[in-house]
């Protein structure tokens, strides 16, 4: 058990996961990038890929974390519904809050 409790980091969290905190960022900036990709305006389903993909790199480069790492961490947070439910309403509350500053 002691040797669990030393891998692991921030509230019990793999060190190859990311913090709930840095999540939840990583998060709010995927469904602005998917929400994004709802309202282009590209000739085919491939333009569109593109630009989404180029939109996810961008969004992990901004977090300084990579594609791998942000699949584990979205994996672990799916096996915890829990913490992914306690990820979910803070995205949620930071969407709102950002969707309630511009207008």
């Amino acid at each position: 058990m002691f040797l669990l409790l030393a891998c692991a980091g921030e509230e019990g969290i793999p060190e190859n996961v990311m913090n709930k905190e840095q999540f939840i960022a990583v998060m709010v900036d995927v469904h602005i990038v998917e929400a994004t990709a709802q309202l282009r305006q590209v000739k085919t389903k491939d333009d569109l890929a593109k630009a989404v993909l180029t939109d996810y790199q961008e969004a992990f480069e901004q977090h300084n974390i990579t594609e791998e790492a942000f699949k584990q961490s979205f994996e672990y947070y799916l096996d915890h519904p829990k913490l992914l439910h306690e990820v979910y309403e803070e995205v949620f509350n930071e969407l709102t809050r950002m969707q309630d500053e511009v207008h």
